[in-house]
């Protein structure tokens, strides 16, 4: 009897540890993708706020976040939409998009460490741009914030 529970167990032990182990892989990665995109890493940390931050940094509106506290679908359709936006909005394409729905655990870290660049929109711009100084301790001109352009989504335009 005792066998049978010792080894139960162990299969829980390894489960826990390789799920820790998955789930670091993926707030690394993001951490690192957080970061290219010119959002704070910790953010990668948060639960639900980091769901609210992909979906910012796929382009769509924050609102759109409430997808994932309907339970089932909307967490479907939540990850689908972000998924591909954040493919494109890394520059690859929607078969990228399935392996960051598929393997994550694989995928994200890729962006994170890979050769990708965010070329969504222009938040992680560092260049010295309208309302920032042009040197250093100069005072800002002010400006209106640049809103980021429009990503054509595949399935409506019907390239899917």
């Amino acid at each position: 009897m005792y066998e049978g529970l010792r080894a139960l167990f162990v299969i829980f032990t390894w489960t826990a540890v390789i799920g820790a182990i998955i789930s670091i892989a993926v707030a690394i990665g993001l951490w690192k993708m957080f970061e290219k995109a010119g959002y704070e890493g910790y953010r990668a940390i948060i639960p639900l706020y980091n769901m609210f931050t992909l979906t910012e940094m796929s382009g769509m509106n924050g609102w759109y976040f409430l997808l994932c506290l309907i339970p089932y679908i909307g967490v479907i359709i939540w990850l689908v939409m972000v998924s591909s936006r954040i493919a494109l909005a890394f520059g690859k394409d929607n078969i990228y998009a399935v392996g960051l729905i598929l393997v994550p655990y694989v995928f994200y870290p890729v962006l994170g460490f890979g050769s990708a660049q965010y070329v969504y929109g222009n938040h992680a711009q560092q260049s010295y741009g309208p309302g920032q100084p042009s040197q250093p301790g100069q005072p800002t001109q002010p400006s209106t914030p640049a809103k980021p352009p429009k990503v054509e989504d595949p399935w409506v335009s019907g390239q899917v």
